[in-house]
């Protein structure tokens, strides 16, 4: 069987496991004699090493930066599908005023029909079809269509608005591929570190069985609890709250990507935000609150294709929180009548 993509193994974010193995190795650094004096294999330039495989991870490209080209790609390709779209109701439009009223039902089905309320809701694989469909019926009825009242320029304009968008469209799936090899080289270099990590502080327990105080450096918990209390440098602050949790379709349960998840506090007008990753995760900072308060804040999550949600969290500053959402795909009904 094919290997699964990778996940995180190590158990704490990915900030703090990068100050965790900064420290660990820095500590390392300083009692290197003691390693090398066990185990010949633990010398200076073992946690040079190591110390550059961490650096080396933390300078991936991280989530925001992995994420840019395909959000980009995703706002030009919105723009592109509203003008797409309309070029097939026009061409709908021509077909109807081309063909008698007994011939225009198969006529715009072979149009591509079909397809048009999925792709309506900016379903871009449905779009890609309809536009196809459109092309083809343009190709093999374009005299019918002429004699119907179709300008002569309205083909190219077609063939420009769906190329453009088939053009963007793949563009946009290549950046979200991308994407997701970039994610996975970043959980993998996390791993490794972590990993690495791990197995010296295990050396080190044994190195400093009989010192107490050195020996507690070199536990993973105990730095973890060091930089995470107030005043640790990672601790959330007393005026924000950290939302953490993931978006997934209530049918199948897979994750939604690139789902945008949000809140306004109450009072005022900022809008934080962030979006999904490729499985359906999510990390929220709310900054600006009152300072050590409590509240409710109403949490957005909207994503094409699905009706939005909005859950109600009960927070206190100073905190992080789980919320987990679950949408429902959003269809939009036939029309009643024929096309």
């Amino acid at each position: 069987m094919p290997d699964p993509r990778p996940t995180n193994q190590y158990p704490c974010s990915q900030a703090d496991l990068y100050v965790v193995c900064r420290i660990g190795w820095n500590s390392y650094n300083e009692n290197v004699s003691f390693f090398t004096a066990f185990n010949t294999l633990y010398d200076a330039a073992y946690g040079a090493a190591a110390s550059a495989e961490v650096e080396a991870a933390v300078n991936l490209p991280g989530f925001q930066e992995r994420d840019e080209a395909g959000e980009t790609f995703h706002i030009q390709l919105t723009v592109a599908h509203a003008v797409a779209i309309y070029k097939w109701k026009s061409l709908r439009s021509y077909i109807k005023h081309a063909f008698p009223p007994e011939l225009q039902k198969p006529k715009i089905e072979s149009a591509g029909y079909d397809h048009f309320t999925q792709a309506a809701n900016q379903n871009w694989a449905e779009t890609q079809l309809l536009l196809v469909a459109g092309q083809h019926f343009l190709d093999n009825n374009t005299a019918e269509l002429t004699a119907g009242g179709m300008p002569a320029a309205f083909a190219a304009e077609y063939a420009i608005a769906s190329d453009n968008f088939l053009g963007l469209y793949d563009k946009f799936t290549d950046a979200e591929q991308d994407a997701q090899e970039a994610t996975d080289a970043k959980i993998r270099a996390n791993n490794a570190i972590y990993k690495k990590l791990m197995m010296m502080f295990e050396l080190a327990q044994i190195i400093f069985e009989r010192e107490p105080s050195k020996r507690e450096r070199f536990v993973f918990a105990q730095i973890y609890a060091m930089i995470t209390r107030p005043g640790g440098g990672t601790s959330i602050p007393t005026d924000a709250v950290m939302i953490e949790g993931t978006v997934t379709d209530i049918v199948t349960g897979t994750p939604v990507a690139n789902a945008s998840v949000n809140t306004t506090p109450d009072g005022s007008t900022e809008v934080f935000s962030t979006v999904t990753n490729a499985d359906g995760t999510y990390a929220l900072k709310v900054s600006g609150l009152p300072p050590s308060s409590a509240g409710i804040l109403n949490v957005n999550a909207e994503a094409i294709d699905y009706a939005p949600a909005t859950l109600p969290l009960s927070y206190e500053t100073g905190k992080k929180f789980k919320l987990l959402f679950q949408l429902s795909e959003f269809v939009v009904p036939e029309p009643p009548v024929g096309p």
